[in-house]
């Protein structure tokens, strides 16, 4: 494939791997980069807590799906689908995270710069411990492969039936059919 030709969709993992649980969604697209190549029409990106490599990365996309650690005030594990309309930045424990810039605030940026895709989606998951440390909480790595299939389901990439290790997905339903109506779609 052209390396310089528009695809479609990018999924975006972000957060700092060496603080705990904050690092949830680089090891989700670790993760899904290892189940096998998603789609030919998708690019899976692991961007840290870069805010400036986000605006630079979902302006050549159509749809953006961007997972992320986020304090929602949910049960530690559960994961939220929103689009940026649809969240309430309530920012907290300013310096326990590396991100230079939150991620809506990043968003609106790209909006004002007219580099914003059609469509962006974040997947936000509650953290239950970030800290110093290079491993998930338990609870977040027993769910690491319902976070994965989620994101698959998100795309339409539903070929490959994933072992859940203790999360509560169901394979075959939908993600919008599926979730909680609490504020926000979330599942714990």
């Amino acid at each position: 494939m052209n390396p310089y030709s528009k695809k479609e969709t990018v999924v975006i993992g972000l957060g700092n791997p060496l603080m705990g649980d904050e690092g949830i969604g680089v090891h989700i697209i670790r993760a899904l980069g290892e189940v096998s190549a998603v789609d030919e029409t998708v690019d899976i990106v692991e961007l840290g807590t870069s805010p400036m490599a986000v605006i630079h990365t979902i302006a050549r996309y159509d749809k953006a799906i961007i997972v992320d650690c986020a304090r929602m005030m949910q049960t530690p594990g559960t994961v939220c689908r929103f689009t940026p309309a649809e969240a309430v930045s309530v920012k907290s424990l300013p310096g326990l995270s590396l991100h230079e810039c939150e991620l809506l605030r990043t968003l609106k940026i790209s909006t004002q710069l007219g580099e914003h895709p059609a469509e962006v989606i974040i997947f936000g998951i509650e953290p239950e411990t970030v800290g110093p440390g290079e491993v998930l909480s338990i609870r977040l790595e027993q769910q690491l492969n319902e976070y994965v299939q989620l994101i698959r389901d998100e795309i339409g990439a539903r070929d490959i039936s994933l072992h859940n290790q203790g999360g509560s997905y169901v394979h075959g339903t939908t993600v919008s059919g599926d979730w909680n109506r609490i504020g926000k779609p979330c599942r714990s």
